[in-house]
């Protein structure tokens, strides 16, 4: 089973943006994440990088004067894993139910439940 991930906003916050970027340093991050770029905000975004480097999100690298920071796990990585831990502590072990769930939230779009249709209709070509 993979291992899960539990991050604080924040944490999801910069995961997403390396997600989209790659590789990006301090500043960066802090001129995405706040309005203005105090020296306090910019510790808060050092403190949780050293914080995501030690639960092995993310990997440093100096560039430099400057560290860039990228993450180690692929979104993709990071939900199936989150989903797995889910469905084990809350579904027995079944995804179905999570899956039941998505399908039937308010929202979902016709092209999603079509995608669905067909990352479902690949998979069960690939069991036979």
């Amino acid at each position: 089973m993979p291992k899960s991930f539990s991050v604080t906003d924040l944490e999801r916050e910069i995961l997403n943006i390396l997600w989209a970027e790659g590789q990006v340093t301090i500043r960066y991050l802090t001129d995405q994440i706040y309005d203005e770029p105090l020296d306090s905000n910019y510790a808060t975004i050092q403190k949780t990088l050293d914080r995501m480097a030690a639960k092995e999100l993310v990997t440093r690298k100096r560039i430099g004067r400057a560290h860039s920071f990228s993450a180690t796990i692929s979104r993709d990585e990071f939900i199936k894993a989150n989903l797995q831990t889910l469905a084990e502590n809350v579904c027995e072990g079944s995804l179905t139910p999570l899956i039941s769930s998505m399908v039937n939230a308010k929202g979902l779009k016709k092209r999603d439940l079509e995608k669905l249709r067909d990352m479902i209709n690949a998979r069960l070509k690939k069991r036979k």
